[in-house]
């Protein structure tokens, strides 16, 4: 995929996938990527195992934490990427096709951190014309699936903007995930990357296409998955806070007292609860989201106790 991007003139980072077997002698076959760069495992999903490496030593040792681990996904020693590190704020643009023809149905932007050697992603917010790399990641994202000839299905293209020009993170032929339920997106925009799938599964293109141009393409669909900010053992979870903001929705996945929790692996699957908002008002969601982002950052949200049992 990555070798289709450079032939169409399209940025992706230089990378390597190195097996279990192969990992050590691969590392000296591309001396460039060993220092400040991403190591992940091949097949995962949100931030499971990623890590941010600045030296050779931290490169060794991500390699073999990832080789020795289980993934989110459930496969044992996987194989690991190392890709050139990429600087920017990230996006990403979710589409269905069908009969080669391509309908956006959102572009996100992410909000994440990148500390202690590794991403987190807190929360993301759909963005329009007026985000002024909206254009930008539609147009290379159409061009990428043209690349590739994604003639079926959804897809899910993530990308960074940095140093002047779109970079690819990564490309999926699937849907986003986690899905946004139905009540929180229907009414705010008419639609999902899910419903539209669906339409152009059972009704075709043509009805896929109108279900888009009937929806409300100005609503704000946004989400914030909080995480403690420490080991130990849940407390309480002060969704008073959450719930006070006008254009919240739905809290799903809501972690249960007692539960144990490790930081270790910040993997961004909103396992300690999914905070979900929308509304016609672009810019009240945005202000919610802002409240609400820096009282996860602040370890306003939950109260932890060290230790390990409840």
């Amino acid at each position: 995929m990555i070798e289709v991007a450079h032939q169409y003139g399209l940025r992706a980072p230089r990378s390597v996938t190195l097996s279990p077997a192969s990992a050590q002698d691969s590392l000296y076959l591309d001396p460039s990527l060993v220092k400040d760069c991403v190591v992940k495992p091949v097949g995962s999903g949100g931030s499971d195992h990623v890590y941010f490496c600045k030296t050779e030593p931290e490169t060794l040792q991500a390699i073999t934490t990832i080789q020795n681990s289980t993934t989110l996904l459930g496969e044992k020693s996987p194989s690991v990427v190392l890709q050139e590190y990429v600087d920017g704020p990230q996006y990403f643009v979710n589409t269905v096709t069908a009969e080669g023809r391509h309908i956006v149905t959102e572009v996100f932007r992410y909000g994440l951190t990148e500390e202690s050697g590794a991403p987190h992603i807190y929360s993301a917010i759909t963005v329009g014309p007026e985000d002024n790399h909206y254009s930008g990641a539609v147009e290379y994202t159409l061009s990428l699936l043209d690349a590739l000839e994604v003639n079926f299905g959804a897809s899910h293209v993530e990308l960074r903007w940095s140093k002047g020009q779109w970079v690819l993170i990564e490309y999926n032929g699937r849907c986003m995930g986690p899905e946004v339920p139905d009540e929180v997106y229907f009414p705010t925009r008419g639609f999902s990357q899910i419903s539209v799938l669906a339409t152009m599964l059972v009704d075709g293109l043509q009805a896929a296409e109108q279900e888009v141009l009937a929806g409300n393409l100005d609503g704000c669909v946004a989400w914030l998955m909080p995480i403690p900010q420490s080991n130990g053992v849940l407390q309480q979870c002060h969704w008073d806070l959450v719930q006070t903001r006008p254009t919240v929705q739905r809290i799903s996945r809501r972690p249960k007292i007692g539960t144990y929790i490790d930081n270790s692996n910040r993997v961004t699957t909103g396992a300690f609860g999914m905070v979900l908002l929308g509304s016609s008002d672009r810019a009240a969601v945005e202000t919610d989201l802002q409240s609400l982002e820096s009282f996860d950052a602040h370890g306003d949200l939950f109260t932890v106790a060290p230790g390990k049992d409840a």
